[in-house]
């Protein structure tokens, strides 16, 4: 209950902030709403259990690139001047474009709802791995025997339910089960894919990103420079 409050809350937040952004005439303003939206999303990840991505969210997006939307807006002195234009020529096009995003999301919401899929339950697997500490830790508290179908597990990612299962196929107690997971490395599947993908399948494009931060700070920085005086 509380979950799904928690989950209505930020949806709130997240929606009131979105409006809120693209209301405001003031830029510098909307940029800092912008920096509660973002917040607001990360806690989202939190609460669904994608630690890794909430913490990135706020690292990249609100340390980083709210950060440079800030730097930008002060210094290119014309993006705040109220005698530029205001009015958006493609307004009608934009409002017909969000309608359809909206409209989807809207439709994939309410897909996903008919299937009574549990959202608040459900997250990213724990699994457990055998490593050289782990063979140490157990020397002592377990039979030779039973020490060496340990070492055939050696570097071998299971999860909780298999190593259980696996465990318990091999003769060992509950009491052997419940030491062996205690000295076991555990780690989150989430957190494990998303950094081997980001360094091996996605390298190209996670660096991408700093290229392309890189050149719109450069292009900021010319903005500038054409608005200062000739003896600057």
């Amino acid at each position: 209950m509380i979950q799904a409050i928690t989950f209505f809350l930020l949806t709130i937040v997240l929606i009131g902030s979105a409006i809120c952004i693209v209301l405001k005439k003031n830029l510098f303003h909307a940029a800092l709403i912008l920096m509660l939206f973002l917040f607001a999303m990360a806690a989202m990840y939190i609460h669904l259990k994608a630690e890794l991505i909430g913490v990135i969210q706020v690292l990249a997006y609100v340390g980083g690139v709210t950060t440079f939307i800030l730097f930008v807006i002060m210094l290119t002195a014309k993006i705040t001047d109220k005698s530029e234009e205001r009015f958006n020529k493609q307004r009608i096009l934009s409002i017909v474009v969000m309608a359809v995003v909206f409209i989807s999301f809207v439709s994939l919401s309410v897909h996903l709802s008919s299937k009574k899929m549990d959202y608040f339950s459900e997250g990213p697997q724990t699994w457990v791995k055998i490593n050289e500490n782990t063979i140490k830790d157990l020397k002592n508290k377990i039979t030779e025997d039973k020490l060496k179908i340990i070492k055939s597990l050696r570097n071998k990612e299971f999860s909780i339910d298999l190593m259980t299962d696996t465990l318990k196929a091999s003769g060992f107690n509950q009491m052997e089960i419940d030491i062996v997971m205690k000295y076991a490395v555990t780690q989150n599947e989430g957190i494990t894919i998303i950094g081997k993908l980001l360094l091996s399948d996605y390298v190209l494009s996670f660096e991408l990103i700093s290229v392309i931060l890189t050149v719109t700070m450069i292009g900021a920085i010319i903005l500038v420079k054409k608005e200062e005086s000739p003896c600057l």
